[in-house]
């Protein structure tokens, strides 16, 4: 039996859908009771619906039709079970289905449907908006709870002063490439927009969309646990474990922007991408920093020569900008966040080295300070001149175009 969606719908770019109804294999009497609380949504501007039983129509293979049944892991994904004691609640999933070829009502009335393989139509499921909270939306709130603590706890308070703070370890171990104190304020707004993200993934709006299950996944945990034990380490000046950390990091944060990217929403809104993206892109950004600025602390306090520890910090520099450069190749602004964190690094490190610390006038000559900081400056101006007029031209593309489209 086929039912088409409701004339009263609004208009959906990818219409027309159509939805097939199958008797249930455990209550094969109950007709379409079962599915009278059936409802179309429009969760991403197409129209979708709900059911516990449906056929899944590929407009790639006109006139195949298979029986799909969809289930709600703890994860809130789609799965499959052959349990017969499921109850219909466990088997609830969305699926699109497109009727462009099939060819009139004679074509689907007399449907023998054959319940012998359950085909997983992954690619067009979307979740309902009202999936459980899954295990992985309660560990990206248990996580980020306690990165927040031990950060806070043990690196800015200093467990009431019996840990050095991180700023604290920093001063004592300065570096050529260690930003001015002021720009690790972006602590702050990293975990303000990364708890902005773990409040909405709990939300039924965003808990089970794929740029939060299947995009931050377990990366954003497994960051979260590498933010603590570097914050330990570091704090007990155990700076090679600590660096170790604080790459292993960085590893986790790229997987996850990658994920992301590739599990994002293609009609993906502004208030879904600053609210599950952005904070992941300004925190790699960061932390590609960081990471830089600990390879050169290791690097001092493993005892190189004066020269060794000015090549980690020329290197570190040329990393950070080959970083920044990489990601300028953006076609979006939305990429363009990482180079504007370098830019804010590179500033910092000329700002800092504008009033060196007297460790580093003891221990290089100010020539070297004077290059390594006219460097860093020149560095940021560099990124600068590439990613004005590109953001530019985005944002002139976007909100001052007129497109016209033919007819």
């Amino acid at each position: 039996m086929t039912e088409p969606l409701s004339s009263a719908e609004p208009p959906s770019p990818l219409s027309p859908y159509v939805r097939f109804d199958g008797d249930d294999d455990d209550n094969s009497n109950n007709n379409d009771s079962s599915l009278q609380n059936n409802h179309y949504a429009d969760g991403h501007g197409r129209r979708v619906a709900p059911v516990s039983r449906m056929l899944a129509f590929s407009p790639t293979t006109p006139g195949q039709l298979a029986d799909v049944e969809s289930s709600f892991n703890d994860d809130g994904v789609d799965g499959h079970s052959s349990s017969s004691s499921s109850s219909a609640d466990d088997h609830e999933g969305v699926f699109f289905l497109h009727a462009d070829s099939l060819g009139g009502d004679d074509s689907t009335d007399n449907i023998d449907v054959l319940r012998t393989n359950y085909v997983n139509a992954e690619s067009s499921y979307v979740p309902q908006s009202s999936s459980r909270i899954g295990i992985r939306n309660l560990l990206n709130l248990a996580a980020f709870g306690a990165s927040l603590f031990i950060h806070y706890g043990i690196g800015v308070w200093g467990l009431n002063g019996i840990l050095p703070t991180i700023r604290e370890v920093t001063a004592s171990h300065r570096t050529l490439i260690t930003p001015v104190d002021w720009t690790h304020w972006i602590w702050a707004v990293i975990y303000a927009l990364e708890g902005m993200f773990v409040i909405a993934q709990l939300l039924p709006s965003h808990r089970a969309r794929p740029v939060v299950l299947q995009g931050a996944g377990y990366f954003f945990v497994y960051s979260c646990l590498a933010q603590i034990a570097w914050t330990m380490f570091y704090s007990f000046c155990m700076f090679l474990v600590a660096f170790i950390m604080m790459a292993t990091n960085l590893v986790a944060l790229c997987f996850l922007i990658i994920s992301q990217f590739v599990a994002r929403s293609r009609d993906e809104g502004r208030t879904e991408y600053l609210l599950l993206r952005f904070p992941f892109s300004l925190h790699v950004g960061w932390v590609f920093v960081e990471t830089a600025v600990n390879f050169s602390i290791l690097s001092m306090h493993s005892g190189w020569s004066d020269g060794e520890q000015l090549c980690a910090a020329i290197v570190s520099l040329g990393s950070l900008l080959l970083v920044g450069s990489l990601f300028l190749g953006a076609q979006t602004a939305k990429g363009l966040v990482v180079p504007a964190v370098m830019i804010w690094a590179f500033v910092g490190i000329g700002i800092a080295l504008k009033n060196p610390d007297d460790s580093l006038r003891n221990q290089f000559d100010d020539v070297i300070i004077v290059g390594v900081r006219r460097a860093a400056l020149s560095f940021s101006v560099m990124i600068s001149a590439v990613l004005a007029p590109r953001l530019a031209y985005i944002v002139f593309d976007k909100w001052f175009t007129i497109r016209i489209t033919e007819l």
